[in-house]
This record gives structure tokens, C-alpha cells and sequence, in this order.
């Protein structure tokens, strides 16, 4: 299924909660990537998911494949710091979109948390 992600200059692409399921649930091959501050990890986080916090990518970005769609999500719509780590991931040539809803949406959902 062809997806949309981060074109240089422009704003990541946004995954709903559905799409994100229905893509982990297909087995599609995605890094879900939580850019949380560790302090917040007592939301959970989605299962399967890398935790990297927004402040910590600049050092740790190598420890993602470029081969694989990076999904970033946080804590809900209203951190800002979603959208900023798949654009600066974007800008690195990573295929980057961001799940808006973050780990509020998810949770309150019942979806898988760890």
C-alpha cells in the first residue's frame, strides 16, 4: 500500500489511529517511534514502539533504519513535538509521518500500550 511521507519542505504527512493500526496489523515494516521526554513514559507507550526523545534524535537518529517509514508520536495533538521529529527526520532523508493523536488517543482507545 503506498503511503504518504515527509517530502523535504513540506509538513509530514499525518497517520490517524486507524491507519496506524490497520498498518501495524497488516505487518508493514514501520518504526513507531515515541519522542516523549522519559518523564512522560507513565502514559505508556504504543507497543513495539522506539522511545527517542525529541531532545535526544539529534544523537541518536543513527539508531533508526532509513530503510524503514518512521511514524513519531507523542503525547496528544496538542505537543508540537511529533511533527517537529519527522520533519527534522524528513530533512535526514528518513520516509517520516507523524500520528497526531499520540498516546492519549491510543490508550484511551484500549489499543496495545507497554
Amino acid at each position: 500500500m503506498p503511503t504518504k511521507t515527509a517530502v523535504r519542505g513540506k509538513a509530514p504527512p499525518v497517520v490517524t489511529k486507524d491507519e496506524l493500526l490497520e498498518r501495524l496489523a497488516a505487518g508493514e515494516a514501520l518504526q513507531v517511534l515515541n519522542v516523549l521526554d522519559p518523564s512522560r513514559h507513565s502514559l505508556g507507550l504504543i507497543r513495539g514502539s522506539l522511545a527517542i526523545p525529541y531532545a535526544e534524535l539529534p544523537r541518536r537518529w543513527s539508531e533508526l533504519d532509513k530503510s524503514r517509514e518512521v511514524v513519531t508520536y507523542c503525547s496528544d495533538p496538542a505537543s508540537d513535538r511529533a511533527r517537529m521529529a519527522a520533519e527534522w527526520l524528513g530533512k535526514r532523508g528518513f520516509r517520516a509521518s507523524r500520528y497526531d493523536g499520540g498516546i492519549r488517543e491510543w490508550a484511551a482507545a484500549g489499543l496495545p500500550l507497554e
